[in-house]
């Protein structure tokens, strides 16, 4: 919700591919129309409105430049441009973004978000791509249109990338959010090789062209994806990632002052009934690291208070006694979120060597 100095209603916020509002005041919502019509491919971000509510400051994201914004006088319905992010990326050196939705095997539509290589413009450069997937952290996180900086680097190393908002996600409504609960490694997964599946049939993704990068909960995904389904995936990174789900419960329970409380939202999750937290080992990739057949680059901050490094050490002590070709790359002085830009430019290195390595983009 919007709301004025006087903490009073002006609008409201609906999340979605493109997140839109709906303001109060007829004026008001004509205004934020206009301003849509003419980024159509792009998000916009209500930043700020005047006292008098005669002016908006704007953040333009997506397919027309990285971050844009611009200042709307709904007076004069002039539209003038303040600044920049990203000051050194063109708008021609982005893959285009786009929101689409595919079929899981029981029906359900799942929403999800696509960017092209930056360098394959036409339909018939747009078939057999490599291809890199990537779920959300969270889960309780979604994908819109917009400037996403790991997408955007994949895309310019030449690499289709599927950002898929599997079951269980925010922003596309109450049910499909409660869809997840207890879905873990079973449908939420499904989700995301459907999309695999789904890009493949239609001749976009290549054949055995397709790593699976994610973090947080996006690298418990990527870890369980090489786990529970190792014929998908010819390389795996996992940035922060759950590989036993049982373990990392258990302490984010022990090390809260109200553990009680903490313990009743993991039962939100995954179910409430005495075998829900028994089965947490059957979505663990920790004990499957023998199906592995993915190369898998293991990343971990070594300050991390979310999720514990524990988690990325013993996966590449399983994967390495099962015979499986693992990396394992701890970053000090550096949080779950990886906030520095210096220690994203060091991650992206990374990722591209390791890419480059075991699914390299024409």
């Amino acid at each position: 919700m919007i709301t004025d100095v006087n903490r009073k209603l002006i609008a409201v916020k609906f999340a979605g591919f493109q997140p839109s509002y709906q303001f109060t005041e007829k004026h008001l919502q004509s205004s934020v129309e206009e301003i849509q019509d003419i980024f159509p491919s792009s998000s916009l971000a209500l930043l700020s409105i005047s006292a008098n509510k005669t002016q908006f400051i704007i953040k333009v994201s997506g397919n027309s430049e990285p971050e844009a914004y611009y200042l709307f006088d709904t007076q004069n319905r002039k539209l003038r441009w303040l600044t920049k992010g990203y000051s050194s990326l063109a708008s021609e050196d982005l893959g285009e973004v786009i929101a689409f939705r595919y079929p899981a095997r029981d029906g359900l539509k799942i929403p999800a978000v696509l960017t092209w290589p930056s360098d394959k413009k036409t339909a018939e450069q747009r078939k057999n791509l490599p291809l890199i997937v990537l779920p959300h952290g969270g889960p309780d996180a979604y994908d819109a249109i917009g400037f996403d900086w790991l997408a955007q680097f994949l895309a310019n190393k030449g690499y289709l990338v599927l950002q898929p908002n599997f079951r269980g996600s925010t922003g596309f409504g109450g049910d499909f959010h409660r869809a997840g609960i207890g879905a873990w490694g079973r449908e939420m997964q499904n989700d995301i090789s459907d999309g695999v599946n789904y890009l493949t049939s239609k001749g976009i993704a290549a054949p055995k062209r397709t790593c699976i990068v994610g973090a947080s909960y996006g690298g418990y995904a990527a870890l369980a994806g090489a786990a529970l389904t190792p014929e998908l995936y010819r390389c795996v990174i996992a940035i922060n990632g759950i590989s036993d789900v049982r373990q990392h419960i258990n302490r984010s329970i022990r090390n809260n002052a109200e553990p009680e409380l903490v313990r009743r939202q993991w039962e939100g999750v995954f179910g409430d009934d005495k075998n829900a937290f028994k089965r947490l080992d059957e979505v663990s990739a920790y004990f499957f690291a023998d199906r592995f057949n993915a190369a898998t680059l293991l990343i971990y901050s070594k300050d991390d208070s979310i999720v514990s490094p524990r988690q990325s050490t013993k996966m590449h002590k399983a994967l390495k006694k099962a015979g499986v070709v693992s990396t394992l790359i701890g970053l000090k002085g550096e949080d779950h979120w990886l906030s520095t830009s210096g220690m994203r430019h060091q991650l992206l290195s990374v990722l591209g060597s390791f890419l480059d390595e075991h699914n390299p983009a024409p």
